[in-house]
């Protein structure tokens, strides 16, 4: 996880409470104050975030050096206790970083969505918001995202998240395949993690066709590998960074759009004449200063780096 996503994290506890303390102090102010607190109640657990955060660096951690664990006479890898076929274990521990990884992301977007989308997504808690679905894919039968919130993050992170949602549909619903063929280039330990070029073609034509992003939607820091068949996991490295400063976005968008309606409801003089003079005053979101938020977002916005 970036620094930047991990920072909005463990800052979102302040938003919480003081959106809490807010509805505690001012109970007949909000006439949908039930709302509110269904969104922080229900709409995220930033603990089991934390957990969810630390399992998938173990799933990531897992995948690396994997090939050199493999016994060079049997070509099996211990797993679980028990040694399995390298193109067994690759499957599993694969599978399980896509997992996790999506887990994690789709509980953001949850959140963020009840915030940030109609109520015709965003407050339906049996299909929650995605992020490929609700804030990348411009699907004008459906109600998802602003235009605004759409046409900021799809040309700068639509590349590599697409990318990242293809693969992870591949290995979860279809076992790394593709009209019976693997993605990879081999079932030994020796191919690593290398792809096969029809296997990367698919996964590209899926991003494009499927989801409707080009190899330009993404931000020139980046760092695309230049042969992404060479290893998967180099993919997932920028991918997974990439995803995470979306997630940033979005996370700090709906505190903020929370915290703020919140205040506002209670009156303008009120924010001036109480908010603490400090980077956790109303001007602040998820305990950052106002001035660090906006150089922050802008950066990621941008390309520029942080």
């Amino acid at each position: 996880m970036t620094g930047l996503l991990e920072r909005r994290l463990g800052d979102s506890e302040a938003v919480v409470a003081r959106v809490r303390d807010l509805l505690d102090q001012n109970p007949d102010v909000l006439c949908n104050e039930e709302s509110v607190r269904d969104r922080l109640d229900a709409g995220l657990s930033l603990k089991h975030l934390q957990r969810m955060y630390e399992a998938r660096t173990i799933a990531r951690t897992a995948l690396d050096g994997m090939e050199g664990r493999a016994n060079p006479d049997e070509g099996t890898v211990l797993y679980a206790g028990m040694d399995a076929p390298f193109v067994l274990t690759r499957l599993l521990a694969t599978q399980a970083y896509l997992s996790v990884t999506w887990a994690l992301a789709d509980l953001v977007t949850g959140f963020a969505g009840s915030v940030l989308c109609p109520p015709e997504q965003g407050g339906n808690p049996t299909k929650p918001a995605k992020l490929v679905s609700h804030f990348l894919v411009r699907d004008r039968s459906k109600k998802s995202a602003s235009a605004f919130i759409h046409h900021s993050l799809r040309p700068r992170f639509g590349w590599p998240v697409s990318v990242f949602y293809a693969i992870r549909n591949s290995f979860i619903h279809d076992g790394a395949q593709c009209e019976g063929r693997s993605l990879f280039a081999g079932a030994h330990a020796r191919s690593a993690f290398r792809l096969s070029e029809e296997g990367w073609k698919r996964i590209e034509s899926c991003a494009e066709d499927k989801y409707k992003t080009k190899k330009s939607d993404r931000r020139d820091q980046a760092q695309w590998p230049s042969d992404p068949t060479r290893d998967l996991r180099e993919v997932f490295r920028v991918c997974e960074s990439e995803m995470d400063e979306a997630l940033n976005i979005l996370l700090g968008s709906a505190f903020h759009a929370l915290e703020t309606h919140v205040r506002l409801m209670l009156g303008e003089e009120w924010i001036k004449d109480t908010a603490p003079n400090d980077s956790n005053s109303a001007s602040g979101v998820a305990g950052v200063s106002s001035d660090r938020l906006e150089a922050e977002t802008r950066d990621g916005l941008s390309g520029r780096p942080g």
